[in-house]
C-alpha cells in the first residue's frame, strides 16, 4: 500500500518592511527550491478557500505554500532547505506546519534561529508525521487512534 503524502504548510514572511509583492516573490523563489527536495511529492501555492462572488477560481495566498511530503526524511530535507534559503535572505521568517505542530525559522542577523522544541532531525519530524497521519485516520474512521509508545 502506498502512503499518501502528508501536507505541510509553509508560510513566508518578508519581515516588518516587506510588502505583498515581496512576499509573493519570496514564496515563488522558495517554491522553486522546495521542488528540488527528494521526497516532496508536490509543491504548490495555496489557494484561498473563500473566493469572491463571481470569481472564476480561488485567489492565491501568495505567502503560503503547500508541500506534500512522503517521509520524515523528506520533512527534514524540507526544513533544512527552507533554513538554508532563509539564511540567504535579508530577514523575515518561514513557518513550517503539520497539523497542530509548527516550527518557526527566523532570520536574525543573517542567522536562522529555531523557535520551536521540534527538531529538524530524528523523532521531531517523525513524531509530527505520525500524529498527522493518526489525525487523518481518526477523522476518516470516526474514532480515536490507538496510542503508540
Amino acid at each position: 500500500m502506498v502512503e499518501q503524502p502528508t501536507e505541510v504548510v509553509v508560510r513566508v514572511d518578508a519581515g516588518p518592511d516587506g510588502d505583498e509583492e515581496e512576499v509573493a516573490e519570496l514564496a515563488l523563489r522558495l517554491r522553486d527550491e522546495l521542488r528540488e527536495v527528494d521526497g516532496a511529492a508536490s509543491v504548490r501555492l495555496a489557494r484561498d478557500a473563500a473566493a469572491p462572488p463571481g470569481a472564476k477560481g480561488a485567489a492565491v495566498e501568495w505567502g503560503t505554500l503547500l508541500v506534500g511530503v512522503v517521509s520524515s526524511g523528506a520533512l527534514t530535507a524540507l526544513v533544512t532547505t527552507a533554513s538554508s534559503w532563509l539564511g540567504r535572505q535579508r530577514g523575515g521568517s518561514v513557518r513550517v506546519r503539520i497539523g497542530d505542530d509548527e516550527l518557526e525559522l527566523a532570520c536574525e542577523q543573517y542567522e536562522p534561529v529555531w523557535h520551536s522544541p521540534l527538531t529538524p532531525r530524528g523523532r521531531g519530524s517523525e513524531e509530527c508525521l505520525r500524529r498527522s497521519r493518526q489525525s487523518r485516520t481518526s477523522s476518516r474512521t470516526g474514532r480515536d487512534p490507538e496510542p503508540t509508545t
